[in-house]
């Protein structure tokens, strides 16, 4: 406006000198001015609107949705449902009709369509600022009428009161029409109507009002963008950039079991997910219903259709219970609807994951892929159920990963809460188990306890790894107070930092039994490391176990470390029946490393039937032997008792690097021929297992005697 205030002024010395008429153009700059005022006020006319709109919605109705509203591929307007009144549509400004020939006419104004709260409480249509009146000059209401008192009954002796009154009709929808298409009363230009210009009526089209100019230009809108759905929440922007909030409504909804946390109105209607997930209907206290209906229907997945022909629903026999049977597909649109009682009904949808397992409800799960091992791994470690039982029904492949990362969480990494059920592998295979941690315990599960159980499961192409200083590691378990039966395990195991323990199957095993278990997986640890186990203490028992690759450990501390083909170290009257280790067994480094081809020190335990062979055993002198680092029983009765232990060309001449006790029994086979050795370990078993050696390709290898 100043600039053309400038303009104006520069030009009026020309006018001045020949006379010119200026007024014309004051009369625009005049009429600019008169447009900015309008604008504003209408700015603030539109907000006033809109904040009433939004106080009846906050008193008496709920938005149930938001569309846009097109004319000639463009949105015009938006329509807003409610769950209790009639639909209403807000439409922009727009372009006021032509006027005729000769001088332009004022620029239009866009209508400022509003509400007003009277004194009597009842809200009433605007127009400009001016209120409505139908063609009796009475003020037109938006929201409906109270229905009339009911008529008493007549006098009598026990006559019935009169019957209430119907509630009043809700109040109509505003329309808007251009006017060759308007019939009904016309409340202004003296009741003419202009075929071109737009008219409202908010009484059902009894009454009509212009509410367009008809030589105007492009009214202003009320949007500047297109209201956005967010959460629970219907966000409108309107042209000067601030926004409100209006609650959406959701009557019918599926949630799961932490999205209906702290919230009621739940019938018996549940939806359970191949006896595993389950998804529960959320119906608000108003709706009447006679009936709920399933579908499944087809999802658009990574671009690709999914076909989930083979899904299937069954209404159950319990009220409202619906079961989802998965298809070859791991994805599927549940489609759910309400049979209102009025007819009509109501529709919620939810895509549905194949959860890879079942559930019999007894504590029994039965996982069938991938994603449902990791499902069963988190049901455990999020929600505590540590003492159900496991079961695979087939091998499982856990996805890639790129170095450093893990595509496996450890179930019960808790020492406090370990797994105490039962894992049945079925004699599958998991291949490709990774964990790379800081934690303490890392495996296919952190921590077993007394009672739990884990067997007939092959781990290949395991990637375990821990830098916690203190780590226990291993293959099936980092440390275990359970059982570990016929499991095997292929690939890396590495416990690094000082006090580090690792082991092929299990990293610290303490108490519990380990039967027929194998490792073909290398094994590092800065502390203690084993070819099966790291460490085993309080009785624990290994038999038939042996391990074929190497085991190393290098030190950095000034304590005791250890490294053996079979354990680590074999402590606290813990017992090794029919065990050996084919592969290399390195220990270096600083402090005392004690290093052997089955255990790196044997304390206060016992070693039955047990040799190293093939591979090569390396370590300080005087405390590496072909059997044993360190034979030690200290004070303690029944300890450090070696029986029927062999080993071959391994590059030690004793079997014993440092015999505390004495009474070590082992024997070094230096021909090759281990058919005696045989026998006499075998001799030595008897009574003791049912476990027992044949040659294998000139080396004792292990079958059961059933």
């Amino acid at each position: 406006m100043q600039t053309l205030a400038a303009v104006a002024m520069m030009l009026l010395p020309a006018a001045c000198a020949d006379d010119y008429d200026d007024s014309a153009l004051w009369d625009k700059v005049n009429d600019h001015e008169e447009r900015i005022a309008a604008l504003e006020k209408w700015q603030e006319q539109t907000n006033q609107s809109i904040a009433a709109m939004q106080e009846l919605l906050n008193t008496t109705d709920m938005i149930t949705g938001v569309s846009a509203v097109s004319e000639g591929g463009q949105t015009v307007g938006y329509t807003i449902t409610f769950l209790h009144s009639d639909p209403i549509t807000i439409y922009n400004g727009t372009p006021g009709a032509d006027g005729a020939d000769g001088s332009d006419g004022a620029d239009g104004q866009t209508p400022q369509i509003g509400l007003v709260q009277a004194a009597d409480g009842n809200w009433y249509w605007t127009l400009n600022g001016e209120t409505l009146t139908d063609a009796d000059g009475n003020p037109i209401r938006a929201n409906g009428l109270d229905g009339a008192d009911g008529e008493d009954g007549e006098d009598g002796a026990t006559g019935p009161e009169g019957p209430q009154g119907n509630d009043g009709t809700s109040a109509p929808t505003p329309q808007i029409k251009l006017g060759s298409n308007v019939t009904g009363t016309i409340m202004t230009d003296n009741g003419q109507t202009i075929a071109d210009a737009w008219y409202l009526s908010v009484d059902g089209g009894a009454t009509w009002y212009r509410v367009s100019g008809t030589d105007g230009t492009n009214g202003d809108a009320w949007f500047s963008d297109e209201p956005k759905k967010e959460g629970n929440y219907y966000v409108f922007t309107l042209t000067d950039q601030s926004t409100f909030r209006v609650a959406a409504y959701q009557p019918f909804r599926i949630l799961t079991e932490a999205e209906k946390n702290g919230t009621d109105n739940f019938t018996n209607a549940t939806v359970t997910i191949n006896g595993a997930t389950t998804f529960y209907l959320y119906i608000d206290n108003d709706i009447k219903y006679q009936e709920i209906v399933a579908q499944i229907s087809s999802v658009d997945a990574v671009l690709t259709r999914a076909d989930v022909s083979d899904w299937t629903v069954v209404k159950g026999t319990e009220q409202n219970t619906l079961t989802v049977t998965p298809g070859t597909q791991p994805y599927a649109l549940l489609d759910v609807s309400l049979l209102l009682t009025d007819g009509s009904k109501l529709t919620a949808s939810r895509l549905l994951e194949d959860p890879g397992y079942t559930d019999d409800g007894q504590g029994n799960y039965t996982v069938t892929s991938a994603e449902g091992l990791k499902n069963i791994a988190k049901l455990v470690n999020e929600e505590g159920q540590t003492d159900i039982d496991i079961t695979l029904t087939g091998n499982i492949t856990l996805t890639e990963v790129d170095e450093g990362e893990s595509n496996w969480t450890p179930v019960c990494s808790d020492y406090d809460n370990p797994y105490t059920g039962t894992f049945d592998g079925g004699n599958h295979t998991i291949t490709g188990l990774t964990v790379t941690t800081s934690d303490q315990y890392a495996g296919l599960f952190g921590c077993i306890g007394s009672g739990g159980k884990v067997m007939n499961v092959k781990l290949e192409g395991v990637k375990i790894e821990s830098d916690n200083g203190t780590s226990d590691v291993g293959g099936v378990a980092g440390w275990s107070y359970g059982n570990i039966e016929n499991c095997s395990v292929s690939g890396s195991v590495s416990g690094s930092g000082m006090n580090g323990v690792a082991g092929g199957v299990v990293g610290y095993q303490s108490g519990g039994f380990l039967t027929g278990c194998s490792s073909s997986a290398t094994v590092n640890a800065g502390g203690v490391a084993g070819g099966v186990a790291g460490l085993t203490d309080r009785g624990a028992t290994l038999t038939a176990c042996y391990a074929t690759d190497n085991v190393t450990i290098e030190s950095s501390g000034t304590g005791s470390y250890f490294a053996g083909g079979v354990v680590g170290n074999n402590g606290s009257s813990s017992t090794l029946k029919a065990c050996y280790a084919w592969g290399s067994v390195t220990g270096s480094g600083s402090g005392t490393v004690y290093v052997g081809g089955v255990t790196g020190s044997n304390d206060l335990g016992t070693l039955t039937a047990c040799y190293h062979a093939k591979g090569t055993v390396s370590g300080p002198g005087g405390t590496t032997g072909g059997v044993a680092g360190r034979n030690f029983k200290d004070s303690m009765l029944g300890g450090g008792i070696i029986t029927a232990c062999y080993w071959g060309d391994n590059g030690q001449e004793q079997g014993i690097g440092e015999d505390q006790v004495g009474t070590g029994e082992t024997t070094q086979v230096t021909d090759g021929n281990w058919l005696g050795a045989k026998d006499a370990m075998n001799a030595a078993l008897n009574g003791l297992t049912t476990w027992r050696y044949d040659l294998g390709e000139g080396l004792p290898v292990l079958t059961q005697q059933l």
